[in-house]
């Protein structure tokens, strides 16, 4: 179960940082708590929700699994995904992943095509 729900639409654009700050608080988890549940510290929670830091793709993971939160609820307003120009790319990526990020990718594809079946 998800602590975001998955929202589309809707004029205003938000960063990741931004929508990392909104999936937190809507889990009712302090900086403080989301850093030592990703074993960090409190301040680089801080400087990604103020847009100073970037996440590296392993602690997205953290992140995303921390706060039970899809990873496109982060990126919804910066999803553009043109699968005939980037599918190799794309391709290529996943082969280099873990197990058990294959399966979360899975997973967040399954997830999409549901929404486009609605």
């Amino acid at each position: 179960m998800y602590c975001v729900s998955l929202r589309y639409g809707g004029l205003i654009l938000k960063s990741f940082g931004d929508r990392l700050k909104e999936a937190r608080e809507l889990c009712k988890f302090t900086q403080k708590e989301l850093a030592i549940m990703c074993d960090t510290d409190e301040a680089i929670i801080r400087g990604y929700e103020k847009g100073r830091r970037s996440p590296s793709k392993g602690m997205m993971l953290l992140l995303f699994n921390a706060l039970k939160t899809p990873p496109d609820f982060f990126f919804q307003d910066e999803l553009s995904f043109d699968p005939y120009k980037d599918k190799d790319v794309l391709f290529s990526d996943i082969s280099n992943l873990s197990s058990a990020q294959y399966k979360l990718v899975r997973g967040f594809v399954n997830n999409l095509k549901e929404q486009n079946d609605e």
